[in-house]
């Protein structure tokens, strides 16, 4: 048996054992239905934080992160919750 034989045979193992998908990990996205709660609860409720959002979503058995609550409120144009409390023409 010639070395090269055997340096073929050993690539082509390894080749079989470590096969995987070749793209990065992502994170689940998160459904449009929960995006729409999120949004309802955060105008609904204007003195509710973010981890107040995430704990009345969790109560409902949906697991979402306080940083994915902020993004999905920031695309929605609502600011965090000590701003969105105020009414309009209140600044003083």
């Amino acid at each position: 048996m010639r070395p090269e034989t055997l340096l073929h045979w050993h690539r082509r193992l390894i080749a079989r054992r470590w096969t995987y998908p070749h793209r990065k990990p992502r994170r689940p996205t998160i459904a449009s239905g929960v995006r729409d709660r999120i949004v309802r609860l955060a105008r609904e409720n204007p003195g509710w934080g973010y981890l107040r959002i995430v704990g009345e979503l969790c109560k409902l058995g949906i697991t979402v992160s306080a940083i994915s609550v902020g993004d999905i409120l920031m695309k929605a144009a609502l600011p965090p919750a000590p701003r969105r409390d105020r009414r309009p023409g209140a600044d003083s």
